[in-house]
């Protein structure tokens, strides 16, 4: 069963090689060598598996070994050298100098270190493979080799036969068969060993062996053997087995005498090798009609030699008369092959399948069966061989060892049976494609809506829909054209087929939804990066056209020619830190309005053009509406951009509630107060809604009412006061903590004891010495959120806008300014009016009399 092979010349000793590696003749897993080798050495069970010489950069570049024999080698006394392709130059990637054990089936990665796979390689080089060929070899050090592989123009002397074509850049060489049936395929002929794979799938000492070493499909096969000793004739009519020991007998024993019983007899010997075993099976009825006359005398445990004694003995007894041996030809051999040949017990699906998010679970290398939707079309990614298949509890991708004849379609129902492994960090099955069981149809999963800052492990292998905008211009892989898409949260790639993109031109900043099941690969070693969206199907990659122009609001301002505009300085009192008078400046902003109420009321009045104007939602409706949808709202600036954090962001308002709005790029932010038009796709990065329009569809329709502020506390703060205007009473806990891009936060805690975190951006014109500890304020500012996941609600604050949405709060005689005097010591104050931040400074920095 196996053989050592010593590889050293004689002038480098045999010694060396015979103490650190044994090498194992292959077993089932080598063709026998039918070509002539045209090298020295014989094939090994320690192969070279996979190269690839180069991809986005040269560097990125890989050889791999596997052991494809029953037992361990040990690698210690081997190297890896390259030889370029004449062979004038030879040079060590890789060497062993203490013990190292690689498995069956186990791999061991080399690579560049400065490539993409250095980082979970085994051991590391620098310099680099030659594209147009070369060799690489394993041998003992300085010593003969124990396998090769030449690619390309390879000319050299450790070419096996002929030279397995060059892979283009991203691809790779494989010794066959490949992908889960191993690497074991080693007739010392590079071009007939060798393929090139389109998708290199480089595996380290980490990954699972392959093929799997346990052969578990086939236990019908073990009873066969343990029944060899029971000689029992009982069990004839079990002839399931007999053809495998019948042709001795049976060509003899066609003529009529005693050799007649022999063919009857025959079975039963036969049935000496595995009859016990076979005897369970009852389902061969076909031999009930013959064994009678004649196993019941045929006890001799000889197999040979029984059936010519016994056959004098045995006719007596049975009920049939003498010429019952002519029946009994008839029925002989012909029928119980038949029944030996149909091996119904193919127990393929007698296990239960597992939910799939049990099999995302198991250990890499464990065998699963699942039952699942297909969410792409099985064969329509990574050159015919993979898809993605999901059921109510998770999904996973699916990478099958060839391409299918014709790709499975999408919501097929499939039973796949095969073993979990990780492919660039995803959790993928592994499927032989001619166990590929079909079940029938069903709808399509539905996509589970997100952001495309949340794309990752918690949703890789389901199906997902998303909506953002485009950065950027398009890459081409091999799967589709390949796109970064942002809706505010973080940016995702998406791979979009041909077949999804049908005839879009996709430009940057261009708005999509896409839907498709959530793959990875990882190119980092982290296992955190890659992930990406596959778009397969048509209508899973769709651009959300621009909504239709807008009528011409600038008409209507011109009823209300006055000096109305004026209410635009409503942001300036933020910087006017001057008189008493200013006091009331937070209440004037909503005075001046009412005059230019009228205006908004005029501007529906863009009933010129109805026929293109989109429907005017309530906010509240809008924020009720599915992530993604257009919707057309009307409000009021309640915050210009950058005051809530985001630079491009304004707040807009009506009497029904409030919203962001993400200003499209060379858009200037319409001020506070100014009454506006916003068309556009909702999204909500970190838990925040948000509308987000394309260029031209925020239209300014002149002056607006602000709205009055909504008096609340920390319970109040949520999804029913997001975006709007509050007010909230509360003592500041501690400093102000300042960020290095000038940002602030504060803790302030409301009368119940509730913490409420307040935020303001640095072009707000606050400083830290605006907010001082242990002092009670009055603060009016917007609601925003940054949810610590998608789906939270949570992460609720509230920003200030500038110096006049600060106010002390009037105390009782004598109290101190704050429920927790923890804080610090606090001086007394008389109660006294509500002061602007800008009258209060002058007031807490004049010095002491």
């Amino acid at each position: 069963m196996e053989r050592v092979r010593g590889v050293l010349a004689a002038a480098v000793g045999v010694a060396l090689l015979a103490t650190t590696v044994t090498l194992g003749l292959a077993t089932p897993m080598f063709q026998a060598a039918g070509t002539a080798a045209v090298v020295a050495w014989p094939p090994s069970t320690l192969v070279m598996s996979e190269v690839q010489t180069g991809g986005a950069s040269a560097s990125d570049e890989f050889a791999e070994i596997a052991n494809v024999g029953p037992i361990g080698v040990d690698l210690n006394g081997l190297e890896l050298v390259y030889v370029t392709s004449t062979g004038g130059t030879v040079t060590r990637k890789a060497s062993w100098s203490a013990p190292l054990i690689l498995g069956p089936g186990r791999h061991l990665l080399i690579a560049n270190s400065s490539g993409v796979f250095g980082s979970v390689a085994d051991s590391v080089y620098s310099g680099g493979f030659a594209a147009t060929g070369g060799a690489v070899v394993l041998r003992a050090i300085g010593g003969a080799p124990i396998d090769a592989v030449g690619w390309g123009d390879a000319s050299n002397s450790f070419v096996e036969g002929f030279p397995v074509p060059a892979p283009a850049a991203g691809q790779s060489v494989e010794r066959r068969p490949g992908g889960i049936g191993g690497n074991g395929i080693d007739t010392n002929d590079n071009a007939a060993d060798w393929m090139v794979q389109s998708v290199p799938n480089p595996q380290n000492l980490a990954a699972p062996p392959v093929p799997v070493p346990a052969s578990s499909p086939t236990p019908g096969a073990s009873p066969g053997p343990t029944a060899s000793t029971t000689p029992s004739a009982t069990p004839g009519q079990s002839p399931v087995p007999t053809p495998d020991v019948t042709p001795e007998p049976t060509p003899t024993g066609t003529p009529d005498p005693t050799a007649d019983p022999g063919p009857s007899a025959s079975p039963s010997a036969s049935a000496d090798v595995t009859p016990g075993p076979s005897s369970p099976p009852t389902p061969t009825p076909g031999a009930t009609d013959n064994p009678s006359p004649i196993p019941t005398s045929s006890p001799t445990p000889t197999p040979t030699s029984a059936p010519t004694p016994t056959a004098t003995a045995t006719p007596g007894p049975t009920s049939a008369p003498t010429p019952a041996p002519t029946a009994e030809p008839t029925a002989t051999p012909s029928p119980t092959p038949t029944p030996s040949a149909s091996p119904s017990a193919t127990p393929t699906s007698t296990a239960a399948p597992i939910a799939i998010s049990a099999a995302r679970q198991l250990p890499i290398g464990s065998s699963a069966i699942i039952e699942g939707t297909l969410t792409t079309d099985l064969g329509a990614l990574e050159s015919g061989r993979a898809g993605f298949v999901q059921d109510a509890t998770g999904g996973i991708a699916i990478y099958l060892d060839a391409a299918p004849a014709a790709p499975i379609p999408a919501a097929t129902v499939v039973r796949l049976v095969g073993t979990i492994d990780e492919r660039y960090a995803a959790r993928t099955l592994r499927v032989t494609v001619a166990t590929v069981e079909v079940i029938g149809a069903a709808a399509l999963p539905d996509a589970a809506a997100g952001s495309t800052g949340a794309i990752g492990e918690a949703v890789e292998g389901l199906r997902v829909s998303i909506t953002g905008t485009t950065v950027g211009s398009a890459t081409t892989y091999a799967d589709g054209l390949g796109y970064l898409v942002d809706d505010g949260s973080g940016q995702v790639r998406v791979i979009a087929s041909s077949i999804a993109l049908g005839t879009a031109t996709v430009a940057s900043g261009t708005t999509v939804n896409v839907i498709g099941p959530v793959g990875q690969r990882d190119s980092t070693g982290t296992g955190t990066g890659g992930y990406r969206i596959h778009a397969t199907l048509e209508g899973e990659f769709v651009v959300v056209p621009p909504p239709a122009p807008t009528p011409g609001p600038t008409s209507p301002p011109s009823p209300s020619p006055s000096s109305t505009p004026t209410p635009t300085p409503l942001p300036t009192p933020a910087g006017t830190p001057v008189p008493s008078s200013s006091a009331p400046t937070t209440t004037p902003d909503p005075t001046p309005a009412p005059t230019p109420v009228s205006t908004p009321g005029a501007s529906p009045s863009a009933s010129p053009t109805p026929g293109a104007t989109p429907d005017v939602l309530s906010i509240a409706e809008a924020r009720r509406r599915p992530i993604g949808s257009v919707v057309t709202v009307s409000g009021v600036v309640t915050a210009e951009a950058g005051r809530i954090g985001i630079p491009s962001v304004i707040v807009v308002a009506d009497g029904s509630g409030g919203v962001a709005v993400r200003l499209p790029a060379g858009t200037g932010s319409p001020s506070r107060g100014r009454q506006v038009l916003v068309t556009g796709v909702t999204a909500a990065p970190y838990g925040q809604l948000e509308i987000r329009p394309s260029s031209g569809h925020v239209a300014d329709l002149g002056s607006g009412t602000l709205p009055s502020p909504i008096v609340t506390s920390g319970a109040g703060l949520g999804e029913a006061t997001e975006a709007r205007l509050v007010v909230l009473v509360g003592t500041q806990k501690g400093v102000a903590r300042k960020s290095v891009t000038g940002d602030l936060t504060v803790d302030v805690v409301d009368g119940s004891g509730a913490k409420v975190r307040i935020m303001v951006d640095a072009s707000s014109g606050i400083t830290t010495a605006d907010l001082r500890a242990t002092i009670r304020y009055r603060l009016t500012g917007i609601v925003g959120q940054r949810a610590t996941r998608t789906g939270a609600l949570d992460g609720y604050r509230i920003w200030l806008r500038d110096r006049a949405d600060i106010a002390l709060e009037p105390m009782t005689g004598g109290q101190s300014p704050g429920p927790d005097p923890s804080d610090g010591p606090a001086a007394t104050q008389e109660a006294g009016p509500i002061l602007t931040i800008a009258v209060a400074r002058g007031l807490v920095d004049a010095p002491a009399s």
